[in-house]
């Protein structure tokens, strides 16, 4: 049976390692495990001895314990405590893959209290690098450590390659476990088909038309799907034909609309419709606006920026409890990294974007994630297919388009996050904007 670490202080009969009050011991994949996290640093640093690192990480984190004499080298470790142990259990040592390690207990502050916890770091080192490997037994240890060699880096301008953002790691900590819904084999074709530039300028008129309407007309499906009295099959195939028939209801001043695909009796052309088919239907609307962003965002020429990440879709609770009323989904989210800079971007995909759309999800961000005390987001934006009532009131520059950004303010300790909100005409028109919104959040935040 698979085994994972559990790490704890005090006495363990069955640990398989102690050292300092920390023992370390293997349990069922069942049992209450400690989740490990493994971070790597690549630094150009000259550093002559191990003794040397000690130093160093001496040096820049203020408040640390070691619990050996001297770091020593890794291979004891591996040869006294996991040489003979199954190859599929968690490991402590053997994935450092360093010729050193060293253990050490650091200090810090959670709200308002201080506490202790024990990390490992390994490391080895060559003419012109440093390669260390951090292993903490809480995100909230790593992120100390990470900021403290971060910080240190920064201001001595070291030169750094990093494993990923900390706060990636962060995010994923936070997930809640959600079913995935897998697109149909016709949901994967029409988002294929709506990314051809030439289609979306088709596939756009239509959509302003299904959202209104629900439907297109005879007149407009020929106008839309037809080029030189041919039908665009690009286009046309995810079309079906229905019969509409509207009703009226005696006691009430309603209309009913009614879509049939049978053949009605008294056959009028003019009574056809052409609408997607029901399951294409309901893709479109729940899903289609954010799997195509997240096309987009992967597909385009960034320039000198990166998207390291992207994940669409997810739930989170960023309070990291069990009430459900904390759960905040977010349709995409980026990282986007340059000159070892990176920026975490929440991204709302709306089909209409209005005043209402934005106000709600703005208050949902600031109730579910700002007020937790664990945003890690740079920015959020608001991305809409279709403008409704919101107003744009910054220009992009050299353009006739506008965008609006704003201020999402946290009531208590938490720090204020920038929002931005913007529509699109085409797949370059989209490319562009979300480009210039993102050199705009690396400017100014």
């Amino acid at each position: 049976m698979y085994k994972k670490i559990r790490v704890k202080q005090g006495d363990c009969p069955e640990a398989f390692f102690k050292i300092g009050d920390y023992v370390f011991e293997k349990v069922d994949e069942q049992c209450k495990s400690t989740e490990v996290y493994k971070y790597q640093f690549q630094i150009e640093m000259s550093i002559k001895s191990e003794i040397d690192v000690r130093l160093w990480i001496e040096d820049i984190i203020s408040q640390v314990k070691f619990l050996t004499i001297a770091p020593e080298e890794l291979r004891k470790y591996i040869q006294l405590f996991e040489e003979n142990t199954n190859p599929n259990e968690e490991c402590l040592f053997h994935d450092f893959r360093t010729r050193f390690i060293d253990f050490a207990v650091i200090k810090y502050e959670v709200n308002k209290e201080m506490k202790e916890d024990i990390f490992l770091y390994g490391y080895s080192m060559d003419e012109k690098y440093v390669y260390i490997v951090v292993k903490a037994f809480s995100l909230i240890t790593l992120s100390e450590v990470y900021t403290c060699i971060i910080e240190n880096c920064l201001a001595q301008d070291l030169k750094f390659i990093l494993d990923e953002d900390i706060r990636w790691i962060r995010l994923n900590s936070y997930k809640v476990k959600d079913d995935i819904q897998m697109p149909s084999a016709q949901d994967k074709e029409f988002l294929k088909k709506t990314l051809v530039p030439t289609n979306f300028d088709t596939f756009y008129k239509i959509f302003r038309q299904i959202d209104a309407e629900g439907f297109l007309s005879k007149k407009l499906y020929h106008e839309y799907l037809y080029r030189d009295d041919k039908p665009l099959k690009q286009v046309s195939k995810f079309f079906s034909p229905y019969w509409k028939l509207s009703s009226s209801m005696p006691e009430k001043t309603k209309n009913i609309l009614y879509l049939h695909d049978e053949v009605p009796e008294d056959e009028h052309i003019d009574s056809y419709v052409y609408a997607f088919k029901p399951g294409l239907m309901k893709y479109y609307l729940q899903n289609w606006f954010e799997d195509f962003t997240l096309r987009v965002v992967q597909d385009m020429d960034w320039g000198s920026y990166n998207v390291m990440h992207s994940m669409k879709g997810c739930r989170f609770n960023f309070f990291n409890n069990d009430d459900e009323n904390n759960v905040r989904e977010i349709d995409l989210i980026i990282e986007v990294q340059k000159n070892n800079c990176s920026k975490i971007i929440a991204i709302e995909c709306k089909k209409t974007l209005s005043r209402k759309e934005i106000q709600m999800t703005n208050k949902k961000s600031k109730e579910k994630v700002l007020e937790s005390g664990n945003n890690i987001f740079d920015a959020f934006i608001h991305i809409g297919c279709f403008k409704g009532d919101v107003e744009f009131d910054i220009p992009f520059n050299g353009t006739r388009e506008k965008y609006k950004q704003g201020i999402i303010n946290a009531e208590s300790d938490s720090y204020d996050a920038p929002f931005y909100a913007f529509t699109i005409k085409s797949i370059g028109d989209y490319q562009k904007k979300i480009l210039y919104i993102i050199e705009e959040i690396f400017k100014n935040w």
